[in-house]
C-alpha cells in the first residue's frame, strides 16, 4: 500500500509516498513520526479475533452483519471481515461510500440519509449500496434524483423512529405511504 497526503492520519505534506513496508523498516514512533492525531492503532491479532468472534455470532443467529467502517477506512480489514462472512460494510457519509467502492467493498450501506443530488445520481447507478430516508422529503429527493438516471434503481431503507424521537417515521404505515410521485421511487 502507498503511503501519502491523502491517507488518514498520515502527515506528509512535502516528502515522496511511501510504502507501508518502507514506513516499518524506518521504525518510525507513533509520537515522533508522520502520524496526525487521532490515530488508531490495533493489534492484528486482536482484529482478527474480533473478527472471527462477529462472524461466528452472526453465523450462529443467521442474521447479516455490516459493520462500520468509517473509523478505519482500511481496505484490509475490510476485505478481513467481508472474507469472513460479513454482508457488507457500513460508513456514515457518501465520500466514504465512493472510497469503500474504490476498495471493492460489494455491498455498502450509508447509515444517513442522502440529499446531495449528485450522490443520488451515482448511487442510483450502484446496486450495491444503501441508504436511509427519514422522511417523504427525502424520499421526494431521491426520486428526483433517480428521474434523471435512465434505468437507475435506489436501494433505500426508511427510518423507523420513535414518538418524541429525532428523525424517522413513526410507524410503518407512514413508512409505506412516503411513495414518490411521479415518478415511483423503486427500493
Amino acid at each position: 500500500m502507498t503511503l501519502d497526503s491523502y491517507t488518514k492520519g498520515m502527515w506528509l505534506p512535502y516528502g515522496e509516498p511511501l510504502t507501508d513496508d518502507e514506513l516499518g523498516a524506518a521504525g518510525e514512533s507513533l509520537f515522533d513520526g508522520p502520524f496526525t492525531w487521532p490515530v488508531m492503532v490495533a493489534r492484528r491479532s486482536v482484529l482478527i479475533a474480533n473478527v472471527a468472534t462477529m462472524a461466528e455470532y452472526t453465523e450462529r443467529h443467521g442474521v447479516l452483519f455490516a459493520p462500520h467502517g468509517k473509523t478505519t477506512m482500511s481496505p484490509e480489514l475490510f476485505a478481513e471481515q467481508l472474507a469472513a462472512g460479513a454482508w457488507g460494510i457500513t460508513v456514515a457519509t457518501a465520500n466514504q461510500a465512493l472510497a469503500a467502492h474504490r476498495f471493492r467493498v460489494p455491498r455498502i450501506m450509508i447509515a444517513n440519509e442522502v440529499l446531495d443530488e449528485k450522490v443520488l445520481r451515482w448511487a442510483a447507478t450502484r446496486p450495491d449500496l444503501l441508504f436511509h430516508v427519514d422522511s417523504r422529503a427525502g424520499v421526494e429527493v431521491a426520486a428526483a434524483a433517480l428521474a434523471a438516471v435512465p434505468g437507475g434503481r435506489l436501494s433505500v431503507l426508511i427510518e423507523l423512529g420513535r414518538a418524541g424521537g429525532r428523525t424517522g417515521c413513526r410507524s410503518v404505515a407512514e413508512g409505506s405511504s412516503w411513495r414518490a410521485r411521479p415518478p415511483p421511487c423503486r427500493a
